[in-house]
């Protein structure tokens, strides 16, 4: 699809004046997905936190059954990796918009080195060069090893405790 120089013109334009009032409505919900993310990762880890603080120090007054462990210890892994697919998803939307911005400014001629977009703006371009992880924005990189990690620390004081709520070296060495 070939503009008219006018056309071409007054669609620089307008995409310049999208971008810039686009650009705030971006900042915003990041600061807004943000505490979400937050939320999401935080609500596990304190369950967890919760119940393991009740164990050790009042483990009379609050019985907790293994199967209970392994009940929240379930719940648990499923919250987290739900987040982290959460931000996979986000950060293929991301890229995908990313793509679609490049096509209209290449189409508008707004993307080159001597343009107002460099080439690296275009993710044709630069996402060749990333790796497993750095396809993703920083930002929700972050969150997703974080995702990965909780699920991992979880993992093993969850190990720990089951050891020891099953009698710890004194049954290991009874052989049960």
């Amino acid at each position: 699809m070939e503009l008219e120089p006018q056309e071409k013109s007054h669609l620089q334009q307008q995409l310049m004046i999208g971008f810039h009032t686009q650009f705030a409505e971006n900042q915003r919900s990041k600061e807004q997905s943000f505490l979400r993310i937050l939320a999401l990762l935080a609500t596990p880890v304190a369950a967890n936190a919760y119940v393991y603080h009740f164990l050790l120090h009042r483990s009379a007054t609050f019985p907790v059954s293994l199967n209970e462990l392994c009940l929240l210890q379930l719940v648990s892994a499923l919250l987290l990796s739900a987040g982290a697919c959460i931000i996979v998803t986000n950060s293929y939307n991301f890229r995908r918009d990313q793509t679609i911005n490049a096509k209209i400014r290449e189409a508008c001629d707004l993307l080159g080195d001597d343009r107002i977009f460099p080439a690296s703006f275009d993710p044709r371009v630069s996402l060749p060069k990333k790796n497993r992880f750095t396809w993703m924005p920083d930002f929700l990189v972050v969150f997703f090893v974080l995702f990965w990690l909780f699920q991992l620390l979880l993992l093993v004081v969850f190990s720990i405790v089951g050891f020891l709520r099953m009698g710890g070296c004194r049954a290991a060495a009874a052989g049960c």
